[in-house]
């Protein structure tokens, strides 16, 4: 793997304004892939708004904020039944 200068892919990536009509093309266009490592990769990418819940029943995620701040909601598999059972949260996409 080669060492890459990540405020450098920053700042060739657009920004993800995220919102009701973000596509799934805006969104792999605003994260591109820095390596390969394992099984997944190694994204880079600046967005505003709020991020749609995701979830990653068999991966791990790591996320490290350069800049701004970024709130996390980490669920277990208990709490994601839960939700997707009440349907109470629209952004949930079970």
């Amino acid at each position: 793997m080669e060492a890459r200068d990540i405020r450098t892919a920053l700042c060739n990536a657009p920004e993800l304004k995220i919102g009701a009509n973000t596509t799934a093309g805006e969104a792999d266009a605003a994260f591109p892939q820095l390596a390969s490592f394992n099984s997944g990769g190694i994204f880079v990418g600046r967005f505003s708004g709020r991020s749609p819940w995701e979830r990653h029943p068999t991966e791990d995620e790591l996320l490290h904020v350069l800049d701004g701040e970024v709130e996390v909601t980490v669920l277990t598999d208990a709490d994601y039944t839960a939700l997707c059972d009440s349907q109470t949260h629209p952004g949930i996409r079970c």
